[in-house]
């Protein structure tokens, strides 16, 4: 007489089991979704503020180069209707970095290597970004327009508007608020300051203590 030997029980997960798994799973993402976003959004507020310290310090190297005077300009876009960007009024922005007024003129083509004729009208556009300063990200600055001179200064000879001390452009988000302390809840807004000798640098306006690099002028 033979004898048939016991199917083996098969292995894997129960219904049940399978929708415990998914409940915890759930859960762990939505305990991190608000970290992740803010990760995301602080990652756009420092790529701007790195982006615009940029840009400034190419108009900066413009000027002493050509030994002439090269403007930046925060504007509101980069096609031929493109106006300043409104002074102290949180919005998003794009910069552009030309020789004369580049606006109602933003789509020219950007060509750093273009020879400038001292006394033209034209507007030569040396450099502008193809994106808008993030998604998401919010531009306050206290002066919209920035003119270096051939000695890498700040002025306004020629430059109606132009800011001729310390001014401030600040980056935050339309999806969040800037946090109070720098251990706080919130995002990592950032500023980008400019001196009235040229010297634009990136900087935490939470930061207060004296000799740290991050600490705004």
């Amino acid at each position: 007489m033979l004898i048939t030997g016991m199917r083996p029980r098969s292995q894997g997960f129960s219904l049940i089991e399978l929708v415990i798994v998914l409940a915890i799973m759930g859960i762990l993402m939505a305990l991190g979704l608000p970290a992740y976003n803010e990760i995301i959004r602080n990652s756009a507020i420092r790529s701007a503020a790195e982006g615009t310290l940029t840009g400034l310090q190419l108009a900066k190297v413009e000027a002493l180069k050509r030994n002439l005077m090269i403007r930046f300009a925060v504007v509101d876009s980069l096609d031929a209707l493109c106006e300043l960007h409104a002074e102290g009024l949180a919005g998003t922005a794009y910069w552009i970095v030309s020789r004369n007024s580049a606006v109602n003129a933003c789509d020219a083509t950007a060509d750093p290597s273009i020879s400038i004729t001292p006394t033209a009208a034209t507007v030569f556009v040396l450099i502008k970004p193809s994106v808008k300063l993030g998604t998401g990200v919010l531009v306050t600055a206290s002066n919209n327009l920035f003119c270096f001179n051939s000695l890498g200064m700040l002025t306004n000879t020629n430059c109606a508007g132009g800011a001729t001390a310390a001014a401030t452009i600040d980056f935050s988000s339309d999806a969040g608020t800037c946090r109070a302390t720098l251990d706080g809840p919130g995002l990592a807004c950032l500023r980008v300051a400019v001196s009235a000798g040229g010297t634009a640098r990136l900087c935490d306006p939470l930061v207060t203590t004296a000799g740290d690099s991050r600490r705004c002028p």
